[in-house]
């Protein structure tokens, strides 16, 4: 639809069931067509009922409005994909998103939590730990967290942890040991060496 209004008078000319039934079919043949955005997709799934559709296009469409700084348009999609109740394993994959949400607006206070609940429900060092990672360790040094931030560094430097990053990822890791370094001083001078250690060898 064009128009909002023209869109609203459609939908009340339908019976809910009917809605769900079209809105099903309207993210279906975008999923196979392709060429529309994951807010879309999410938003049919959304409107026909079907939860776990919903929410796993809200997770990329979550990291779109990310990428183009529309952090109130991020927090939208999460509470929407909140609200939907389906057992996806997606839970901690969207408190690692509001998490970096909350920090890009300056609540740190409400990002480390999110990001402290996130990360033992992560795969270690896959892409959505990697995430949750970065914003406890950048949250936990804005706050003046002391022992969260060494708590951060040392899961770097624990030595049965496999490195398998990309080069890139080993780089933003890095920049987090180097400033908990400066944060903790000589307290955290051993775990720090050995964090960046091995980090040195993925870049």
């Amino acid at each position: 639809f064009r128009h909002a209004l023209v869109r609203d008078a459609a939908y009340r000319m339908l019976p809910e069931a009917e809605l769900c039934r079209a809105h099903l079919a309207a993210a279906q043949w975008h999923e196979r067509a392709g060429g529309r955005g994951p807010a879309v997709l999410a938003g049919h799934y959304e409107l026909a009922r079907e939860g776990a559709a919903a929410r796993r296009w809200f997770v990329p469409a979550t990291d779109q409005a990310l990428g183009s700084a529309d952090y109130l348009g991020a927090l939208d999609m999460l509470s929407r994909a909140r609200a939907l109740s389906a057992d996806d394993g997606l839970a901690a994959a969207l408190l690692a998103r509001e998490a970096q949400t909350r920090f890009y607006l300056g609540q740190a206070s409400a990002a480390q939590p999110l990001a402290a609940e996130a990360l033992p429900r992560l795969e270690p060092l896959g892409p959505d730990w990697v995430l949750a990672y970065l914003t406890y360790a950048y949250v936990s040094m804005q706050l003046g967290d002391v022992d969260a931030v060494r708590r951060a560094v040392e899961a770097l430097g624990d030595p049965t942890r496999d490195f398998a990053v990309t080069p890139a990822v080993a780089r933003a890791l890095r920049t987090t040991v180097h400033a908990g370094a400066v944060a903790l001083g000589k307290r955290a001078a051993a775990p720090c060496r050995a964090a960046a250690a091995r980090l040195a060898t993925r870049v």
